[in-house]
């Protein structure tokens, strides 16, 4: 009876009820994602070959990283590096197109621009500008040894003639 009792106090004054079937909260709806951001494939000998001894995991100066390196997509070379500091990002590697949008860093025939959705409106996160830069030195070094520009490699003006839409983004 004293069990009773103190479940009907406990009901009457409020205590919380156990539910045993309460529902599931919804589920994330996951964000809008361009099938192509996935389409990433690993480096091809082209590729490889141009980056030569700087494969995936070698340093670039004392404050970057290459993490990951793949193959020509949608006319350019994505490349996934990352900061002393943990941050990780991405870079796109084109031919170079003088009279098109400057690039960040250029490496003779090449241009090297930084994915972050950005129109040229916005600052560049510095630290990670400053690592483009510095994996555009280390490009430049390759050619003047005579690395090989791997085929397939468009401007940045050619991508966007060809998909004006398009959403090219390298999964960090």
């Amino acid at each position: 009876m004293i069990g009773i009792g103190a479940a009907a106090v406990g009901a009457a004054i409020g205590a919380p009820r156990l539910r045993l079937s309460e529902p599931a909260p919804p589920a994330a709806k996951p964000e809008p994602h361009d099938e192509r951001a996935s389409r990433v494939a690993p480096a091809t000998e082209e590729v490889r070959a141009l980056f030569g001894s700087l494969g995936e995991g070698s340093a670039i100066s004392s404050h970057w990283r290459i993490e990951s390196l793949h193959a020509v997509r949608s006319g350019a070379i994505p490349v996934v590096m990352s900061t002393i500091y943990g941050g990780r990002f991405a870079v796109e590697i084109f031919r170079d197109d003088p009279s098109g949008p400057p690039p960040i860093a250029r490496a003779g025939g090449l241009a090297l621009k930084l994915v972050n959705r950005g129109d040229g409106g916005s600052r560049t996160d510095e630290l990670r500008g400053l690592g483009v830069m510095a994996l555009g030195r280390a490009l430049e070094a390759r050619l003047a040894d005579g690395a090989p520009v791997p085929s397939g490699l468009q401007t940045f003006a050619e991508r966007m003639a060809r998909d004006p839409h398009g959403a090219f983004d390298v999964p960090v």
